[in-house]
């Protein structure tokens, strides 16, 4: 897994974890408010 942070047009900083398993599909898991990437949740 490799960590990553992208800056939105908006100056928003998003974080991202990217799974490399020879997939071309990618998903994307919103949490909302008051969590993060890394709650127990996901």
């Amino acid at each position: 897994m490799k960590n990553y942070n992208l800056m939105a047009k908006d100056k928003i900083n998003i974080a991202i974890n990217h799974y490399q398993n020879g997939y071309g599909e990618v998903i994307i898991i919103a949490p909302g408010w008051c969590m993060t990437k890394d709650s127990k949740a996901f």
